[in-house]
């Protein structure tokens, strides 16, 4: 069953993209204009961005393609040049929205949370020119062998228990 048809929904986009368009033109510009048009094409890129993911059949998509939309989603909005400390207390944000899902035993929130965790770690790694890939598999490979205890519910190295 189709929740929404998508003929439509593009028509829909489309429209907002015309209208956000046609305030560069015809606007009278007042003091907040330019950030009044940056929220407008945002809100139709947003729009894109949830139309994709809609459609998007995510059982038939692997993780590295994933990654990879993920970092051309930042060079498309030129993020890929952006300060990287910006990304940095988006991770802390994230985090923080994690917890709450956790603490509060909200999977929906909890799962948006790691999704959006990932994409800014994916994110930082564009901005510094590393590749995400790599730093999963050097995690991967330091913790494979590991040994240790749980306490408490926290998981402790052998080398930590000595």
């Amino acid at each position: 069953m189709e929740l929404f048809n998508k003929k439509e929904f593009v028509q829909f986009i489309n429209s907002a993209q015309q209208i956000a368009e046609s305030y560069a033109d015809d606007f009278d510009w007042m003091e907040d204009s330019e950030t009044l048009l940056k929220q407008y094409k945002d809100t139709v890129d947003m729009m894109r961005t949830i139309y994709l993911a809609l459609t998007m059949d995510m059982n038939e998509t692997k993780p590295k393609e994933l990654t990879e939309l993920i970092k051309q989603w930042f060079y498309d909005r030129k993020l890929n040049n952006a300060d990287p400390f910006r990304q940095l207390a988006k991770l802390q944000e994230e985090s923080g929205e994690l917890a709450a899902g956790i603490i509060r035993k909200d999977d929906l929130k909890t799962k948006d949370s790691i999704g959006d965790i990932t994409v800014v770690l994916i994110g930082i790694c564009t901005q510094l020119d590393i590749d995400y890939k790599e730093c999963v598999e050097m995690a991967y490979n330091e913790i494979k062998d590991r040994k240790g205890e749980l306490i408490d519910g926290v998981f402790v190295k052998e080398e930590d228990l000595k």
